[in-house]
């Protein structure tokens, strides 16, 4: 069974695509920023119903499978990032991580985030 996502292009012409996550991110994004007529050059991200970010820009140039970002089955809201969007995300990053440094060690939060990335790239029932 193949893997799509809704993706959501919200400007004055409303617009939904349907996306495969079968596919690494690299062509993921290039395939993205296409649909949406937007520049090459322009770093783009995808925003979920709860308003969290994908981190596309960041692994905008990965190998890695859509898939391991993205739940399949979803609708996201393309961003075109600006240099603000960048600095706010990097300011929540640490603030996680100052939260996390409080709660454990350094060594517990790695344990924690190997398992995690690979829980995620692991195929769930009924997908």
């Amino acid at each position: 069974m193949r893997k799509a996502n809704k993706v959501k292009k919200e400007s004055k012409d409303k617009k939904t695509e349907l996306l495969n996550l079968n596919c690494r991110i690299v062509n993921f994004v290039y395939c993205l920023k296409q649909k949406c007529k937007l520049d090459p050059q322009v770093q783009v991200d995808l925003l979920d119903r709860s308003g969290e970010l994908a981190h596309l820009m960041e692994m905008e140039h990965s190998m890695d499978l859509v898939s391991t970002l993205l739940k399949s089955r979803q609708n996201y809201i393309v961003l075109s990032v600006t240099p603000m969007l960048k600095k706010l995300s990097n300011l929540s990053k640490k603030r996680d991580k100052r939260s996390a440094l409080k709660k454990g060690s350094v060594t517990q939060i790695k344990t924690k985030v190997t398992s995690t990335s690979t829980k995620s790239g692991a195929p769930t029932p009924g997908s």
